[in-house]
């Protein structure tokens, strides 16, 4: 990423670390993705994030607001996009597929030609994580203004249809340009099956914060 302003941040690569918990080590770091021209930013659908295993493949997400006004996106999209869960997989940029339902399949190797996994999205971000340990199956917590309101999402599946669940609002403040709240993040191991546990950057005193909020 090169950030060129207060308010400018170009996203110019994707890669992917590699973490061994049994040695707290990085094991290898993987470049997958390259903008085309230097200085200018990956398209939305390969900036992604929130890696979840299901069915023997890797997930990950990412999202894009295509209309925002007066803090909040009003239209946005949800990306999607599947490779092996093997490094070999994900390590290899032609092995990823994105969601595009009209494609054999469901996943199309062009990623311009993905499609939104929610039709009224409105993000600013999202992040994604498997609540199956509380009876909440698979999870996404959609950032829709900065000044920290959100939507929850749930489905039994990545590939599943994504319906909507109790929405929120953390309390943030403080926040003025690229300084907002931000990094909202769900913890299944802090979360029960009656309340969601996430946590979230408060720009008011620059400090990571917890919050519940009911499924």
């Amino acid at each position: 990423m090169c950030v060129t302003s207060s308010t400018g941040i170009t996203t110019e690569r994707f890669g992917i670390a590699e973490y061994n918990p049994s040695t707290n080590t990085v094991s290898a770091i993987t470049r997958v993705f390259t903008a085309s021209t230097p200085g200018q930013s990956l398209p939305s659908q390969l900036i992604l994030g929130s890696p979840v295993f299901s069915g023997g493949n890797l997930f990950l997400f990412s999202s894009v607001c295509d209309s925002s006004g007066f803090g909040a996106c009003g239209s946005g999209r949800i990306f999607m996009a599947r490779v092996g869960g093997r490094p070999s997989g994900w390590r290899n940029s032609s092995a990823y597929r994105f969601f595009d339902p009209s494609a054999s399949g469901g996943f199309t190797t062009d990623p311009h030609q993905a499609q939104s996994i929610v039709s009224s999205a409105s993000p600013f971000a999202v992040t994604v994580d498997n609540f199956s340990s509380v009876s909440q199956n698979f999870a996404m917590i959609e950032e829709t203004s900065i000044a920290g309101d959100f939507r929850v999402w749930h489905a039994s599946s990545p590939t599943g249809s994504w319906s909507q669940g109790t929405p929120g609002k953390v309390p943030c403040s403080g926040g003025s340009g690229l300084n907002l709240c931000r990094a909202l993040i769900g913890h299944p191991e802090l979360s029960t099956s009656s309340q969601l546990l996430l946590s979230f950057a408060n720009p008011g005193d620059n400090h990571v914060w917890v919050a519940a909020n009911p499924w």
